[in-house]
């Protein structure tokens, strides 16, 4: 296992118990796979309600299969997802987040677009910041990746201050939303400024036990991504 310093073990087992204690269930993060794509629709058609998806709407109102099923199939290279499966069964599927498509610079270096989102059932319990933290990681191991960037809802304040909390700098607002960026490579220069993430190496996220924080796996290979 990675060593911590006392500090930041100390930060991420306060947000693990805040995350599980309140649920009493397993719950893992991993990449999406192709046989995930009839979950993917079923949680975005049926978990998030109507204020969910006026926050965030990459599918539209009504998911197709489809558009799950290219998702999950993993043959755009452009973007990445990871999904959060636990709740009243192991392999329930409670949060999705990705990033996609995006800005190609001069130098070939990427900025895609990032989303989030968490079954109406799970918000609340920090799950936002654990698949967040989930994918910054996966991001930093990433070189190709310059920025990251996001859109959100001028009146959605606990989201904005949830990407502040995680480095994400605002860089324009319109009508109805602020559009954030974070400079990844800032972040590998200076990792202190990520609140729960491990400082030496990504990522880190493994599986996550409720009760027992401590339980996380912790390496610096990235076979959890598998």
């Amino acid at each position: 296992a990675a060593e911590h310093s006392d500090d930041s073990e100390l930060l991420y087992n306060k947000h693990l118990t805040a995350c599980h204690q309140q649920t009493n269930h397993v719950f893992q993060v991993r990449q999406i796979r192709a046989e995930d794509s009839a979950d993917l629709c079923a949680f975005y058609n049926e978990k998030l309600g109507n204020a969910s998806k006026e926050a965030f709407s990459p599918l539209g109102r009504v998911a197709e299969i489809q558009t799950c099923s290219e998702i999950a199939s993993g043959v755009d290279i452009s973007r990445f997802d990871l999904l959060l499966l636990g709740g009243e069964t192991s392999n329930e599927l409670v949060g999705w987040t990705f990033w996609y498509e995006g800005t190609v610079r001069a130098d070939y270096r990427f900025e895609p677009l990032f989303g989030i989102a968490i079954a109406d059932s799970h918000q609340g319990l920090g799950f936002g910041a654990l698949l967040t933290q989930a994918l910054l990681e996966a991001a930093l191991a990433d070189s190709s990746l310059a920025f990251l960037r996001l859109n959100v809802q001028l009146n959605n304040v606990r989201a904005q201050d949830l990407y502040s909390n995680f480095g994400f700098a605002e860089e324009a607002i319109s009508e109805k939303s602020k559009h954030m960026k974070l400079d990844l490579d800032m972040l590998r220069d200076d990792p202190q400024v990520l609140p729960f993430v491990e400082r030496t190496s990504f990522p880190i996220t493994g599986e996550l036990r409720s009760g027992a924080p401590s339980l996380c796996q912790q390496s610096p290979d990235p076979a959890w991504l598998q």
